[in-house]
């Protein structure tokens, strides 16, 4: 047990022999219980992160995981991380939530057709999205998920509507299943991008790589855009005086490993503990970033 890891007011570390998951689960839903709070009263928030392969996501993911606090518990013998009680920013998916998006995407237009042998089935990408958003009973304080395999994937099927304005689509559909939902796009410099592993072994991987950079920097650009009102926009969504109230934050991979990370801490609304950042930073990656 690391006590630098832990608030330990909040928390005491598993009695021995005592399951970490278990533990935290009940603790998790004592406080939630004592706290009498609901989704409603915005005590959860969602975080997720989109970004393109090799640019730092993982140790993004862990940085948040156990760099909100209270933080991350070690395991006695081995130090390794058990998680954070309150917590819970999943790995990759291989795109689950964006094929639930466009299956109900793709199958909308018939929903009132008993003809077709879609009938109904735009219904059918709510209940796993809710799913995956309600870990352990919902008794997590934040939760989320990072996603580096969806640009590709943003192909619309209607050709004169561009890949960004599809994204936005998708992003205004996770925030109506999400409560408190904070976006990251997560980038790095095209050029360094390029040199790292899977990107150098592509052919044309330096434009590729490029292309994804720039969808991000564009798609975030688009959620600020739209934030701040502009004409253009509302007349693409419709006439509708606001498209959306996405909020959404860029970082960048040097900064991310510099641990500059206070803006993004406020931006989701955290206690920002620099000592325990360059802590976590000093952590040996699963997958290190070249």
């Amino acid at each position: 047990y690391d006590s630098r890891m832990v608030d330990e007011k909040r928390l005491e570390p598993p009695p021995k022999g005592v399951s970490a998951s278990l533990y935290f689960k009940e603790q998790c839903e004592i406080r939630q219980k004592e706290l009498g709070v609901a989704k409603i009263d915005n005590w959860q928030k969602t975080i997720l992160i989109f970004t393109a392969a090799r640019t730092g996501s993982t140790l993004l993911m862990m940085l948040l995981n156990c760099g909100i606090a209270p933080g991350c518990v070690r395991h006695p013998q081995t130090g390794d991380f058990q998680g954070n009680p309150d917590v819970f920013i999943a790995g990759e998916s291989e795109n689950f939530l964006m094929k639930m998006w466009r299956l109900g995407e793709e199958t909308a237009t018939f929903r009132d057709s008993v003809k077709n042998p879609f009938y109904g089935t735009h219904r059918d990408n709510q209940i796993p999205v809710d799913q995956f958003f309600q870990r352990d009973n919902g008794c997590y304080r934040v939760l989320g998920a990072k996603e580096i395999q969806w640009f590709g994937h943003l192909q619309p099927d209607m050709i004169d509507v561009p890949q960004t304005e599809m994204a936005i689509k998708y992003l205004e559909f996770l925030s109506k299943r999400t409560w408190g939902l904070k976006v990251i796009f997560l980038v790095r410099n095209p050029e360094d991008l390029a040199k790292s592993a899977i990107w150098r072994d592509l052919k044309n991987g330096a434009e590729i790589a490029k292309q994804h950079v720039d969808f991000l920097h564009e798609v975030h650009a688009l959620t600020v855009i739209n934030r701040y009102y502009s004409k253009s926009i509302v007349q693409k969504c419709g006439g509708k005086k606001k498209c959306h109230s996405l909020d959404t934050f860029l970082l960048d991979f040097d900064s991310l490993r510099q641990g500059d990370v206070k803006e993004l801490f406020s931006f989701l609304g955290e206690h920002y503990d620099r000592n325990r950042v360059l802590d976590l930073l000093s952590e040996k990656a699963s997958f290190p970033t070249s």
